[in-house]
């Protein structure tokens, strides 16, 4: 399994981190699968490279609490913002307000659908060159709704 974590990097009292995709049961300064952004704290400063973090949560990669809130600060769940995250993110509340909110884009027979199937797992892609949401109930029911 992946993992979006923190990688320590810089010298002694001036940490800077990167932010790689990793697997889970590597160190936490081992070999990274690749980079995917920047972060240091002491100047509170962030580079990231999105389409490498959107590859890689599509593909299942669960970011940490901290990696999750960075992404979070620098807005990159906004078109999702009607959702509820957790601290494992892309798991849709099951709050009915909350998908209320967010499925105003989508048909009335997807808004129905979601509200009877309020569960599983929700996350964004690319499919025919525009963006979606996928809504995976199981690993062999995939639903594609686009924005």
């Amino acid at each position: 399994m992946v993992k979006l974590r923190l990688k320590r990097c810089g010298r002694k009292q001036r940490a800077i981190y990167r932010i790689v995709a990793i697997d889970v049961r590597s160190r936490r300064d081992g070999r990274a699968l690749c980079k995917v952004g920047l972060y240091d704290p002491i100047n509170n400063q962030t580079s990231l490279n999105l389409p490498a973090i959107f590859h890689f949560i599509e593909k299942g990669a669960e970011p940490t609490r901290t990696v999750y809130n960075i992404l979070k600060k620098a807005k990159i769940f906004q078109e999702l913002s009607g959702f509820f995250f957790n601290p494992n993110p892309l798991f849709l509340s099951t709050n009915k307000e909350a998908i209320s909110n967010a499925t105003m884009k989508i048909s009335w027979r997807v808004r129905s659908w979601l509200r009877m199937n309020a569960g599983g797992m929700l996350n964004t892609c690319k499919l025919d060159g525009k963006w979606c949401f996928q809504w995976r109930m199981n690993r062999a029911e995939a639903y594609y709704f686009f924005i």
